[in-house]
């Protein structure tokens, strides 16, 4: 039933109280369009249930597949000594949607399709993501500051192998694998670098990708230095 704030009034007689207040719950029960709140207050947990910081979990039903029958929002204390909001699912899984005056938390995973920042027209997806990144000496050295690249190895003159985390390059997935020349390959002297196992899409597990250096010519394989970078994973 329509939620009706005018209802009950001082002067309904109380024989009337039971179908008023029936047809109010009714209406907030299932959040009908006519049920508009100004805020919803959502109080410190450590409060207010003394004992219990976290609600319990609502069941789904029994199997398969199984069906979730509720979700719950709540706030509580985090352990940054703010207070914020949380969900628990049906199978005691909790999420923190905010902390510190931000969408989410270090243990909050977000799963999307798009995104963009601000204003900005450009619409990005998991294919401009930047999966792993690292620079390799010319002696085959992996330097600091590199991400899910483990190591790195010169195994011939030119001849380079560049080992990604087990965990980057996703079966199924595409990703492309870029090579970049430092600045000391510059100019006249630019080099060029080609790599035989870009994996796209990745049809098995792959960690290992070769890169070979040749001289400005092309004619020889040559000691450089580089960049590596992995995007995609679409």
């Amino acid at each position: 039933m329509p939620f009706n704030p005018a209802e009950p009034q001082d002067t309904t007689k109380i024989r009337n109280l039971g179908s008023v207040i029936r047809d109010n719950w009714d209406g907030i029960y299932k959040a009908e369009d006519s049920f508009l709140p100004w805020a919803i207050n959502l109080p410190d947990r450590q409060i207010s249930v003394p004992g219990q910081i976290d609600p319990v979990a609502i069941p789904g039903s029994a199997g398969p597949p199984a069906t979730p029958a509720a979700f719950i929002l709540y706030c509580k204390e985090d352990v940054l000594g703010g207070f914020e909001f949380f969900g628990i699912d049906s199978l005691s899984q909790i999420i923190q949607f905010t902390s510190d005056g931000n969408i989410g938390s270090s243990a909050t995973n977000f799963i999307i399709n798009n995104f963009k920042f601000g204003s900005n027209a450009t619409i990005y997806n998991a294919g401009n993501i930047v999966k792993a990144r690292g620079s390799i000496s010319s002696a085959g050295v992996l330097q600091a500051g590199s991400s899910n690249i483990t190591s790195a190895s010169k195994t011939a003159t030119g001849n380079y192998t560049v080992n990604i985390a087990a965990d980057v390059l996703e079966v199924g997935s595409k990703y492309h694998v870029s090579a970049i020349c430092t600045s000391s390959s510059s100019g006249s002297n630019a080099r060029t670098i080609w790599c035989y196992s870009k994996a796209v899409p990745v049809a098995a597990a792959v960690t290992a990708i070769k890169f070979y250096v040749n001289n400005a010519s092309g004619a020889a394989l040559i000691d450089e230095s580089f960049d590596v970078i992995v995007t995609g994973g679409v």
